[in-house]
């Protein structure tokens, strides 16, 4: 493995962008590595981690438009 990578895994602090509703079930059922399992993704719809928290941000006010955006598509 590279030592960037290395550098990145050995960070202590780690971002996740989700929506409070998504938080309340990780925080209720912890992280479920094998959700999605079989599946093209590996831990579900949107769960990945970063060590930049403006990434992270972005990730989930991107999210949040989308689904504003598709909310109003279908009334």
């Amino acid at each position: 493995m590279s030592n960037s990578y290395l550098k990145h895994l050995r960070k202590n602090k780690w971002f996740h962008g989700t929506t409070l509703a998504a938080w309340h079930d990780i925080c209720k059922q912890g992280i479920v590595s094998n959700y999605n399992k079989g599946n093209e993704l590996d831990f579900g719809y949107g769960f990945y981690l970063t060590p930049i928290k403006e990434q992270a941000e972005h990730f989930i006010s991107t999210m949040l438009e989308y689904r504003k955006q598709e909310s109003f598509l279908s009334e």
